[in-house]
């Protein structure tokens, strides 16, 4: 799991799918032709869409429709528990704001299209809480 809300509320509502996708509970996507596709180190503020709330596996009987799924649309002042990509997370990086990786992970040795807003570290270095930046 990329991202999983650590505090705040939440708004909730359901997408579409791309069909034949996999996707992991957590994954930050994004839209492309109106359907979800898996956000990436290319994803903007703009077109950051939210968190998914499901896996969506190969085994699935719908994996091969564009069927709903709940996507969790981040809401200013929501804090997220998010993976940590590329980089190692230090105090001093409180405050700045980061990329994505390809796999939708923090990337805490980008600063090109500033998604995520670190607001404090976790004690495990694999994580750091974060909010996300508004467009």
């Amino acid at each position: 799991m990329n991202f999983q809300r650590h505090s705040g509320k939440a708004s909730i509502l359901p997408y579409k799918k791309t069909a034949s996708t996999a996707f992991s509970l957590g994954t930050v996507v994004t839209q492309a032709s109106g359907l979800l596709v898996p956000a990436d180190a290319t994803t903007t503020s703009a077109n950051m869409l939210g968190i998914l709330l499901r896996d969506v596996v190969s085994t699935d009987s719908d994996f091969a429709s564009t069927n709903e799924c709940m996507v969790e649309l981040p809401v200013p002042g929501v804090v997220y528990k998010a993976k940590v990509g590329a980089g190692v997370p230090a105090q001093s990086m409180v405050g700045s704001r980061y990329d994505l990786t390809a796999t939708g992970e923090v990337d805490l040795t980008a600063q090109l299209v500033n998604v995520v807003q670190v607001v404090r570290l976790s004690q495990d270095a694999n994580y750091i809480y974060v909010q996300f930046v508004n467009a």
